[in-house]
């Protein structure tokens, strides 16, 4: 990462910046956008809140990627913008360095400054301090009481693996507003909500209307229910005492590159159709007309990376083994084996696992033995009787075969006439 700002294209400064200040335990949002009290619009490339012993700061950046020195009125307008928004600390990273009356004024008004010298210099400080997952959740208190499935024997199951991967997502919060004229009036499309995005994939992963229309976007609730959570830093020493096997999986697409597929998708998947009569007498007719937005119509509000604990365990009983792929931070089922029962056709959920060959059954194709009480499917147990229906396992169904037969022996008859 140290070599990044040399190339830093576009947003990619902002993104680095976001990386090296989320190292610092800030809660970081970028490209924020907001009103000071005039109702004027700004917006602040990074912006970054800490809590500390004494309470909390908020930090605002502005990157300048430019070849040529900051001036002085750029600077003054960043603290104009700062003293309007009501905040108190800046700091401005320009790769083009700064004029000398530039450097003077920000020293004055509490401005401070980073160069190319300055931003390698701590993002090589960031790189000796790798012994920490930046802004990641923890895995949920109650895990290990809730790591087998809900089965009525799911003691009988072992841990054949377990294994601990942090993936980063970006959870982007968007809204959409457009007005179009649909028969003669005024038409509102709104929408608001939240779109988790995969940063190894590119993909939107979870989404969560929050108010407005509902944009054709699946809503699993499996990564946003994260979006409450508390994120921070986790020593990578704890983590890898917990569990056999531990990773962390870097970001492959950046913050820019994560709202960008928001604002797309967002754009391409929110319609409301309207129908209306038109026309006058025999000539009347339905007319239908789709509002939708433009990408100019979809602002995204803030973003953050957060790393999210994935873990995979594998569970074996009679050498059948079954994957349980779970998102670890609010206990949520990525990926089940356990979720319907393994006959064919069947799409009930299981509440067992067999005894005898290991398969999971529901209720519908498993039961439980008279004698032992054990759980059986079909195929391994044995059922007697017409009226009052039993049902036996193999081994208890040949004892009571054996009983049955010898009480009906020759010898039993001449012992009780």
């Amino acid at each position: 990462m140290s070599d990044d700002w040399k190339v830093a294209k576009g947003t990619a400064l902002e993104d680095i910046v976001a990386r090296l200040l989320r190292g610092w335990n800030f809660d970081i949002q970028t490209r924020v956008r907001a009103r000071d009290k005039s109702g004027v619009e700004h917006e602040i490339d990074v912006l970054g809140r800490r809590t500390e012993g004494f309470g909390g700061f908020t930090l605002a950046v502005e990157c300048k990627n430019h070849v040529e020195p900051i001036d002085i009125v750029q600077v003054r307008n960043f603290n104009d913008k700062l003293s309007s928004l009501g905040y108190s600390k800046g700091l401005f990273v320009s790769t083009g360095g700064f004029t000398p009356p530039a450097l003077q004024y920000a020293k004055s008004v509490g401005i401070e400054v980073w160069d190319n010298v300055k931003l390698k210099e701590n993002l090589d400080k960031a790189k000796s301090t790798v012994d920490q997952i930046p802004n990641a959740l923890v895995v949920s208190s109650d895990f290990s009481s809730r790591l087998l499935p809900p089965l009525l024997n799911a003691n009988k199951l072992q841990l054949e693996s377990s294994s601990l991967r942090y993936s980063p997502y970006f959870f982007v919060t968007y809204h959409c507003f457009t007005q179009q004229w649909v028969n003669y009036q005024l038409t509102n499309l709104e929408s608001e909500g939240l779109a988790v995005v995969d940063a190894i994939t590119g993909t939107i992963t979870d989404f969560e209307v929050r108010s407005g229309a509902v944009p054709q976007i699946s809503q699993t609730k499996d990564f946003a229910s994260c979006d409450a959570a508390q994120a921070g830093d986790i020593p990578k020493v704890q983590v890898n005492q917990n569990f056999r096997e531990t990773s962390v999986v870097p970001a492959k697409i950046t913050e820019s590159e994560a709202r960008q597929k928001v604002q797309l998708e967002v754009t391409k998947n929110t319609f409301q159709n309207h129908s209306y009569q038109a026309g006058r007498g025999r000539y009347v007719h339905t007319e239908q007309k789709t509002v939708r937005p433009k990408v100019s119509d979809v602002s995204i509000m803030t973003s953050r990376l957060v790393n999210i604990p994935i873990v995979t365990v594998v569970l074996g009983y009679k050498g059948t083994k079954y994957e349980r792929m779970i998102q670890a931070a609010t206990m949520r089922n990525i990926k089940d084996d356990f979720w319907t029962c393994s006959y064919r056709g069947s799409h009930n959920s299981p509440n067992a696992i067999c005894e005898e060959c290991g398969r999971v059954v529901c209720d519908v194709h498993g039961k439980p033995c008279a004698v032992c009480g054990g759980r059986f499917c079909l195929l391994d147990i044995i059922s007697k009787g017409l009226v009052q229906k039993k049902f036996y396992c193999k081994h208890h169904a040949l004892a009571k075969a054996q009983r049955e037969l010898g009480a009906n022996s020759p010898e039993s008859a001449r012992v009780n006439p």
